[in-house]
């Protein structure tokens, strides 16, 4: 396990290893922002107002994506479209594994967990299973939106191993404590 900070969070970076995804609810957002001082952010929130961006954080290097956490089109709500996850997968390029970034939504289980997901697999091609199961050991509440594994799946051409891989997740426990969750970047 990683090392621990006051607030809960890991701190991956703070021992040279910075290329470290922290995933969390806009709760937990502030202080987890304050704890491992991120360079990246992506806020993936319907219709809550984004927070501000921290100031740690590079230019352009805050992503906010307005989606709800639905898996299928609902009258007055944003579904997660292929667009959403191509300017997501160009965002985590971008970065490049340059330092802490930290992915949220609003409850930190859903919209945000697929997202790391898909960033984990861009940056270790053919591991969508190590990914998922590496999610589902830190992250026992995790549950990923469905639409968004999908879409990502076809978007990084897994061939439906991402979604398979998902599938086959043990089921979230939702009675585990809503606590940010810290993924290295690189599965050794």
């Amino acid at each position: 396990a990683p090392p621990v900070g006051p607030g809960g969070g890991a701190l991956w970076h703070r021992k040279g290893r910075r290329n470290v995804i922290h995933v969390c609810g806009l709760a937990a957002l502030p202080s987890l922002a304050t704890e491992v001082q991120p360079t990246h952010m992506v806020s993936l929130l319907g219709d809550d107002p984004f927070p501000g961006t921290p100031v740690s954080i590079v230019p352009d290097g805050h992503l906010k994506i307005q989606v709800h956490d639905i898996t299928e089109p609902m009258t007055g709500l944003i579904a997660p479209e292929r667009e959403h996850l191509v300017t997501l997968l160009e965002f985590a390029r971008r970065w490049r594994q340059r330092g802490p970034l930290i992915i949220h939504c609003y409850a930190g289980v859903s919209r945000s967990t697929a997202a790391a997901l898909l960033v984990l697999c861009c940056y270790n091609e053919g591991r969508e299973s190590d990914a998922v199961r590496l999610l589902r050991a830190r992250a026992p509440h995790a549950y990923p939106n469905r639409l968004m594994i999908e879409l990502a799946d076809d978007l990084l051409s897994c061939g439906g191993r991402l979604a398979e891989a998902v599938d086959n997740m043990s089921a979230p426990d939702f009675l585990a404590p809503l606590q940010s969750v810290a993924l290295p970047a690189r599965l050794d």
